[in-house]
């Protein structure tokens, strides 16, 4: 089953078909090998694996996330 998505400009299409559809991941890591299609997710993969930053917490147990 395939989902339908709809896209209010031609770029953000583009996005998605080269990430999605191609696997092309241009903006990487510069410490290990991870790499995304947007560079705010590496940007966001940098603050919570390398920095150890995961701002949401939790109220029960230990558990955070970015």
């Amino acid at each position: 089953m395939f989902a339908v998505m709809n896209f209010p400009r031609r770029v953000f299409l583009n996005q998605h078909m080269d990430s999605v559809h191609e696997g092309k991941k241009p903006y990487k890591c510069m410490i290990c090998d991870y790499g995304a299609a947007q560079m705010w997710h590496v940007n966001r993969h940098m603050a919570s694996v390398h920095e150890g930053k995961k701002p949401l917490k939790c109220e029960i147990c230990d558990y955070s996330t970015t």
